[in-house]
């Protein structure tokens, strides 16, 4: 399987900006979607009257791969070429 970055990974059919999910103790609601950082989601805890802001994204790390070192494999995660930051997978 090979990932292609240029893909168009907008999502496809209706978008949701906004949905909300109540109950009587607590509040989630998703607020849309930020470009740098994915969905941006807020939860309520109705007893306590306390507010908290998230952001969901899907992501990945490339893995490692070179016939004449140790290789990513099922017991060690090797990223390539040192990599620090994550990729966007999609826009689920």
């Amino acid at each position: 399987m090979t990932y292609n970055p240029a893909a168009n990974l907008a999502p496809l059919g209706n978008v949701v900006s906004s949905l909300t999910a109540d109950t009587d103790f607590e509040t989630v609601k998703l607020n849309g979607y930020d470009t740098d950082n994915g969905h941006s989601f807020t939860v309520t805890k109705k007893k306590y009257a306390q507010t908290f802001n998230f952001f969901a994204d899907l992501r990945y790390w490339p893995a490692f791969g070179d016939p004449d070192q140790q290789s990513s494999g099922a017991y060690i995660f090797r990223v390539t070429n040192g990599t620090t930051k994550s990729i966007r997978y999609s826009q689920f």
